[in-house]
């Protein structure tokens, strides 16, 4: 075998084992599963941010009809992670938060409910939960960054792929 090989090496002129479609094919198969590591990790924290959230204001994930992980309760509960953050926050600051984060879609009279609810929430007030909220929100959104860029990127090579082909 190692003669049949050494004849084979001797006789190619052009001598490459390896194409750079070979290595753009191993780049995006490597960014590929990255990306598939990065949306499981991502998954886990957005179940555990749920369960957070059900323990301090269980009551959020029904006002807001889409769920939890959206960038407007993403918003919200980062400047105030605890319903006694929500009551206590001004009225015109927490209809503009809702307001610019939904892009319009939260009105001052869904955020007056909004405050109404945090008022009579049967959730236990608990600063470490309420700090856990916090960073588990700024994970996800790091994670998401870190998708948009693996996805920038495994688009850069399919599209050179394309192109040099």
């Amino acid at each position: 075998d190692t003669y049949v090989i050494a004849k084979t090496l001797m006789i190619q002129d052009n001598l490459r084992f390896v194409s750079f479609f070979d290595l753009d094919m191993m780049d995006l198969k490597a960014l590929g599963r990255f990306r598939q590591k990065t949306i499981k990790q991502r998954t886990r924290l957005k179940i555990q941010l749920t369960t957070y959230v059900d323990q301090v204001f269980p009551e959020i994930q029904y006002f807001f009809k889409s769920g939890l992980h959206q960038h407007a309760v993403y918003a919200l509960l980062k400047e105030a992670p605890s319903p006694k953050e929500i009551a206590s926050m001004h009225m015109t600051h927490l209809a503009n938060l809702l307001k610019v984060n939904s892009h319009g879609h939260f009105t001052k009279e869904q955020a007056k409910e909004l405050r109404v609810l945090a008022q009579k929430s049967v959730g236990a007030n608990d600063s470490a939960i309420s700090i856990q909220i916090t960073q588990t929100i700024q994970q996800i959104e790091l994670l998401d960054s870190q998708l948009e860029k693996i996805e920038a990127e495994m688009t850069d090579i399919m599209k050179s792929t394309i192109l040099s082909s």
